[in-house]
């Protein structure tokens, strides 16, 4: 084969070659910025957990204040060292505390020659709480029958230096507090006097 052939061969495959190559080049994605794994996966929206409300406890307001739970004479007859404590104010957190944010009434009664204090709170309930009341206090307290006849119910514990009874009488749940109270006949008469001030 001519020299000058076999030039024009080469140029030709040559040429062929560089043809090929761009045509490959241009399949290849263009050049940009890539997404990690866990950027792709932030930028789908997911579903966030819906948020079970607590249901609202129903409660009645008390509507008398604390010389119509214990008249003053009521407690005279208790002990007649003991006077009330104008604009007592519950420790937060406190069982009369929350009695107070439902709509319930606290009182606070102050011996004036010992310093010893009773403390007595009150709400009115409906009676799917008032069950799950009672039914926390069967398991955590020593019942008392002698704070009432039936369906009084009654509960008494030590709670530190402190003695508590927990009365149920109709729709309302009665809180008795007093580092006197060292036995569950130690607080009846301020349970007598406040169920008598509720009218029950």
């Amino acid at each position: 084969m001519p020299a000058s052939a076999s030039r024009a061969l080469l140029a030709v495959a040559v040429a062929g070659l560089v043809v090929v190559g761009a045509a490959a080049c241009g399949t290849e994605p263009a050049e940009g910025p890539t997404k990690s794994p866990a950027a792709a996966h932030s930028a789908t929206p997911t579903a966030e957990p819906a948020e079970t409300a607590e249901p609202a406890t129903e409660s009645t307001p008390i509507s008398i204040d604390c010389n119509t739970l214990i008249t003053p004479q009521a407690m005279y007859e208790v002990n007649a060292n003991f006077a009330l404590s104008e604009g007592f104010v519950p420790e937060k957190g406190s069982v009369a505390a929350q009695k107070v944010a439902a709509d319930g009434l606290a009182c606070h009664w102050v011996n004036q020659t010992s310093g010893e204090s009773v403390e007595v709170s009150v709400v009115s309930y409906g009676d799917d709480k008032l069950t799950q009341l009672k039914n926390g206090f069967v398991t955590s307290s020593t019942s008392v029958p002698t704070y009432g006849k039936p369906p009084i119910e009654g509960y008494f514990q030590m709670n530190g230096a402190d003695g508590e009874a927990q009365v149920f009488s109709g729709p309302y749940w009665l809180t008795t507090v007093s580092s006197g109270f060292y036995e569950p006949g130690d607080a009846s008469p301020v349970v007598q006097a406040a169920l008598a001030g509720l009218g029950e």
